[in-house]
């Protein structure tokens, strides 16, 4: 989106890590009086917090995601009454914050989901039910994961694809119990770059949907004459339209989630942008 474009969105993120319940709500009133049209809430990814026995000796390493979403919810639409008397409703423990403050009403909550290392969509729903109105994903690097995972949302009544723009929106979805399900879409390309996200992702770095994605991709550099040769480019290139191909349009999908972390991948978004190939069809 260009500055100054009126549908593009400013999203800030806020993650948990090992912040008191406190602490999360005054960052949460802070984004929402700088602006932000959408918070990303996440429990963070502190090294501590993998490590439950000392976790779960630091208050702030209990509060998670879910902590987030149901006090930014709070925060967001309880009337002034409910506001005056604190609390966070968390499980993290209760805020003991008195303020009135409370985050703009057109706000819009996202959290984030991972087809690849979730066995089914029930954290998603929890976070759904907790406030999420859109879900975005790690991309899916292991699509028979993602298939199942998709499969499992739309069950749980996820998946909605109604687009709320920043001028329009209203502080609920259309349809409470859904979200918006905006996919990963890494642009991948090179085998570093593949190997990059699958780490990222938590995929098996032997699992055959790992192994098969980075095998192709290096394959394609040795036939084409390494990374930066202009016949691997347009290979890249094909391999993300493809992708690209599968996921507009697929029922349950409601956008991409671009995010190319190099030169290489930056360009390939540009030419599959200008083409059209990010944009879901027209009815």
């Amino acid at each position: 989106m260009a500055r100054g474009d009126p549908s593009a969105w400013r999203v800030t993120t806020v993650a948990a890590q090992l912040r008191s319940p406190d602490e999360v709500e005054r960052r949460l009133l802070a984004a929402g009086a700088a602006g932000a049209d959408a918070l990303l809430l996440l429990s963070g990814s502190h090294p501590l917090r993998s490590i439950p026995p000392l976790a779960a000796a630091v208050a702030g390493a209990r509060v998670d995601s879910l902590d987030l979403l149901r006090t930014a919810r709070r925060l967001r639409d309880a009337d002034g009454d409910l506001m005056m008397m604190g609390g966070s409703g968390g499980s993290g423990g209760g805020s003991s914050s008195t303020t009135s403050s409370r985050l703009p009403s057109t706000l819009a909550l996202w959290a984030v989901a991972n087809p690849v290392t979730e066995r089914d969509a029930s954290r998603s729903a929890a976070k759904v039910a907790a406030g999420a109105e859109a879900l975005l994903t790690q991309p899916p690097l292991d699509w028979a994961a993602f298939e199942r995972w998709l499969a499992d949302a739309r069950r749980r009544g996820l998946g909605s694809a109604e687009v709320q723009q920043p001028q329009s929106r209203t502080p609920c979805p259309p349809h409470p119990g859904t979200a918006r399900l905006v996919i990963g879409f890494p642009c991948l390309s090179s085998s570093a770059n593949a190997r990059f996200w699958v780490e990222l992702c938590g995929a098996p770095r032997d699992g055959p949907a790992a192994q098969a994605t980075t095998k192709a991709f290096a394959d394609a550099e040795k036939r084409l004459g390494g990374a930066s040769s202009a016949e691997f480019a347009a290979w890249a290139l094909e391999w993300n339209r493809a992708l690209a191909s599968r996921l507009v349009g697929m029922p349950g999908v409601g956008g991409l989630h671009v995010m190319p972390v190099t030169a290489a991948g930056k360009r390939i978004a540009v030419e599959l942008l200008a083409e059209g190939a990010l944009r879901p069809p027209v009815p």
